[in-house]
């Protein structure tokens, strides 16, 4: 790998226009492996390890539109591609399997998506788009969905958003975190943002039942798998208004646009540059200060830290509480465990008669002190845990005891 500062080095790949894609053995890293050629994809992520991770695209040749479904990884350190997920021919249709529930056979199907982002364990996530976007036909269009994926068992889950293409979404009121509803199927939602809590986005372009343009601003909350709508119209081609240079307004409006560039900044406000309308470029850089009474504000996501590279080395640290109080005051309304350096984790949650009311293979998805985080609320009182937890020394410990909830 070069080192020269200030200069492009070619690392990987081919430096042929029509050059065969070499998948090689799914799981197997090789220096022969090279993933197919894409555009129209924003669907990356760097993991814990500083290793480059894509998914899907599309290719467009003479014969066919090609939409991947393939998940790749690339190790920096040693310059090799290891297809990791999906098949090795285009256009696979979607398996959605049940909403939240963890399947192997689950499968997000070959799409183009402009919207990703990861959590604080190293879950990978995107939002929608689709296939055949600009000619949607049966069985293809635009996706308002979010699917989540787990680096260690290597499975996809649907978690939020609908199981059809071209949904009109459901908007709900400003301001309301709702888990029945989600933003309108889009794509070119490149103005996105990421902070410690989700994915903000902006707008986008929608292709039925007439190509538009949106301007709703939305946040998507991973840790209670819930979208809020903040701000913007819901009808579609909203034209700018710009107000006074530099004045803050509530009526100043970007209005409708999709594939902007987008920042965050120390303080967590949001910045938009340009973008397209329904019929013309753009060159304006706008910035929306989040109102905290409507959303909590988070710091910036921040790439993760790369820790140790030899995971055999790292020390697990558990600590688990034995109350909270879910008021709904914002203090202690969770069962929060904190278990680092663990490579596998799996907790388990029973009421007094042995009913299962809670579980996750997720350390980043707490227990809110409902039914399985969705249901009716479970009465105060005594709840028994069983935490069963794997690290990278192949040690394989169980936790067991109790939680008591307190309103």
């Amino acid at each position: 790998m070069g080192s020269i500062i200030n200069q492009w080095t070619w690392e990987s790949g081919s430096n042929s226009f029509n050059y065969v894609t070499d998948y090689g053995i799914k799981g197997v890293p090789s220096s022969n492996n090279c993933p197919p050629p894409i555009e129209e994809n924003n669907c990356t992520w760097v993991d814990k390890y500083n290793n480059l991770w894509f998914y899907g695209g599309f290719y467009h040749d003479i014969l066919q539109r090609k939409y991947y479904n393939d998940l790749w990884k690339y190790n920096i350190s040693n310059n090799q591609w290891t297809w990791i997920f999906g098949n090795a021919t285009p256009n696979t249709p979607i398996n959605f399997g049940q909403k939240g529930v963890i399947d192997s056979t689950n499968n997000p199907g070959g799409r183009c998506s402009y919207t990703s982002f990861y959590d604080k364990t190293d879950n990978f996530y995107f939002f929608g788009s689709g296939n055949n976007i600009t000619e949607p036909s049966t069985g293809s269009g635009l996706l308002n969905d979010i699917w989540k994926y787990n680096v260690d068992s290597n499975i996809w889950t649907w978690i939020s958003g609908d199981n059809l293409f071209n949904s009109l979404g459901s908007y709900g009121n400003l301001c309301v975190p709702y888990t029945e509803k989600a933003p309108m199927s889009r794509f070119e939602a490149r103005q996105c943002w990421t902070d410690d809590c989700g994915l903000w986005i902006y707008g986008g372009f929608i292709t039925s039942p007439l190509f538009g343009t949106l301007s709703d601003l939305w946040r998507y909350e991973y840790l209670n798998n819930k979208w809020i709508r903040i701000n913007g119209s819901i009808y579609n081609n909203e034209t700018v208004v710009y107000g006074n240079y530099q004045v803050s307004s509530p009526n100043n409006k970007p209005g409708g646009r999709g594939g902007s560039g987008a920042w965050m900044d120390k303080q967590g406000n949001l910045w938009m540059f340009g973008g397209q309308t329904y019929s013309n470029f753009l060159a304006d850089l706008w910035r929306f200060v989040p109102d905290t009474n409507c959303v909590k504000l988070c710091l910036p996501n921040i790439n993760p830290p790369i820790p140790n590279p030899n995971p055999d080395t790292l020390n697990p640290e558990i600590k688990i509480p034995n109350i909270f109080t879910p008021n709904a005051d914002g203090i202690n309304d969770k069962f929060e465990i904190i278990a680092r350096n663990y490579k596998s984790y799996y907790l388990q949650v029973f009421n007094r008669w042995g009913v299962l009311v809670f579980e996750t293979k997720d350390v980043a998805i707490l227990w809110d002190g409902t039914m399985h985080n969705h249901g009716n609320a479970c009465a105060d009182g005594v709840y028994f845990y069983i935490l069963n937890l794997h690290d990278f020394k192949q040690n394989t410990t169980q936790h067991k005891g109790s939680v008591t909830i307190l309103r």
